[in-house]
């Protein structure tokens, strides 16, 4: 948005006509112009950081008509909307394919495709899928005998965006089934090392208490042989034992987040009496993948307001713990982090009590942003995952910050100096009377000043005056 102010002093009020895509911090920012011979442009740019965040979670599933499906759409989580599009998988030569004037794909925030080849879906609304999800939308490709290569996705708008490799030639037609792509053993799905650090594979605050849960579950029936395509992208989730055979894939493209995962039969964990842990596992994938997973459930939160400061200011940070209910935690043991413009990072721990903390930061000299980061620990376990949030310090400069003339003060000075000031409009004028009068040919008189007391002499003459008043009162006998 652009405004032309026409006075000094002016107060305009904008409206922005943008809405965020996904929730989240953004920066907004003001820019002046700068005129022709502006000397000073540093403080033509003032940014601040809002919040955003934003109610329920719209996500579309395609699947055929499997048990997968089936458990998937009964997680029960209020912020979550699933609409269900069931696809044919080409068996039994059943294909019905998606309708392609489907004009609702922009209202979602997440995409979940299961067992549905690329045909089925068609390159229209393959090309719309991949178009919400530049936008920032986030995308899930599970396992299944017609998903990934097999499903035909290489060489489609999804392939650059789905984060494991996948070649044309896989490609399966009809009923054939390439074992060289799939794993028909069961495999017990554990975390990897990283997967342990990852909000989609928290099923328990302590990580103890994770591990256990984790080792729990029931094994998956199969899986697809799946590798990554970067070395950016992260392997959350392995096979228990040896061969460590990856399951699930996650990387971050452009705004959007995305994921593949091999597996299609979670629902043996709902069947074996893990339905809390299956419905936490799909619905934390699913706030991850639409930029949720640091709302209510995340057990440590932070806040900083003001979001802008002047240099040397106090900031104050609040901070905090809940449980799954939303209560707080008390006796949690707080580790606040801020890391300053330039990389240096200050911590202090503290003691929490029960509801909110608060610290104050105060090394705000140079400006820039500034990354707030609270860890919170109980009886030596982390809860949950650090909460982070930012500040802003504002630009200052106390000499060039207002750089016009202040004319009261020029006088003042070249008043006390003995001079005269003049308006810049007199001084050809000016020179040409100097130039004239040779002002600078004038005798000058010098004035010294010296101090009567600040000699020997007048010391002397005080010595002697003192010596003979005490001799004339010895004299007489006074003393």
């Amino acid at each position: 948005t652009q405004i032309h102010p026409t006075q000094n002093n002016e107060l305009n009020t904008v409206e922005l006509f943008w809405t965020p895509e996904i929730p989240g911090e953004y920066k907004i920012a003001v820019e002046a112009v700068p005129l022709e011979g502006e000397i000073k442009q540093t403080n033509n740019r003032l940014e601040t950081i809002v919040t955003v965040q934003k109610g329920g979670i719209q996500v579309v599933y395609f699947d055929s008509l499997r048990p997968e499906q089936k458990f998937i759409r009964s997680m029960n989580d209020p912020k979550i909307q699933l609409d269900y599009i069931p696809v044919g998988n080409g068996f039994s030569g059943s294909k019905n394919p998606v309708n392609a004037d489907l004009k609702d794909l922009s209202r979602y925030d997440v995409f979940i495709i299961g067992d549905v080849p690329a045909d089925i879906l068609g390159p229209t609304v393959l090309r719309k899928i991949a178009d919400r999800v530049e936008q920032g939308a986030g995308l899930l490709m599970t396992g299944g005998y017609h998903s990934f290569g097999p499903g035909g996705y290489a060489n489609t708008p999804l392939e650059s965006l789905i984060p494991v490799v996948m070649r044309a030639s896989e490609k399966q037609a009809g009923n054939v089934i390439a074992k060289d792509l799939h794993y028909f053993q069961d495999l017990k799905m554990v975390p990897t090392s990283l997967g342990l650090q990852r909000y989609v594979m928290q099923l328990d605050s302590s990580r103890e208490g994770n591990r256990q849960k984790w080792n729990s579950l029931a094994p998956l029936k199969g899986a697809n042989r799946l590798r990554k395509k970067f070395e950016t992208v992260e392997i959350l989730a392995e096979s228990a034992g040896n061969e460590a055979i990856p399951l699930l894939f996650a990387s971050d493209v452009g705004n959007a987040r995305v994921m593949a995962f091999a597996g299609d039969t979670t629902f043996q964990w709902f069947l074996s009496g893990n339905r809390s842990e299956h419905e936490r596992f799909w619905r934390q994938m699913i706030l991850w993948l639409a930029h949720k997973e640091n709302e209510s459930d995340q057990s440590v939160w932070s806040r900083v307001e003001p979001r802008n400061v002047a240099p040397g200011s106090q900031v104050p940070i609040q901070f905090g713990a809940r449980d799954d209910k939303g209560k707080p935690i008390a006796d949690v043991q707080f580790t606040v982090q801020v890391t300053g413009p330039s990389g240096e990072t200050s911590k202090t721990e503290i003691q929490g009590t029960t509801g909110t903390s608060t610290t104050t930061f105060s090394q705000t000299q140079e400006p820039g942003d500034y990354w707030v980061t609270v860890r919170a620990d109980k009886n030596g376990n982390p809860l949950g995952f650090d909460a982070t949030t930012r500040f802003i310090v504002d630009p200052r400069d106390l000499e060039l910050d207002n750089p016009a003339a202040d004319y009261s003060l020029l006088e003042s000075i070249a008043s006390l100096s003995g001079g005269s000031s003049l308006p810049p409009e007199e001084l050809e004028s000016f020179l040409t009377r100097m130039n004239k009068e040779k002002l600078w040919n004038n005798d000058l008189t010098r004035y010294r000043r010296v101090s009567l007391w600040d000699n020997w002499y007048f010391l002397l003459c005080f010595i002697l005056l003192l010596s003979a008043e005490w001799f004339f009162r010895k004299h007489k006998g006074l003393v």
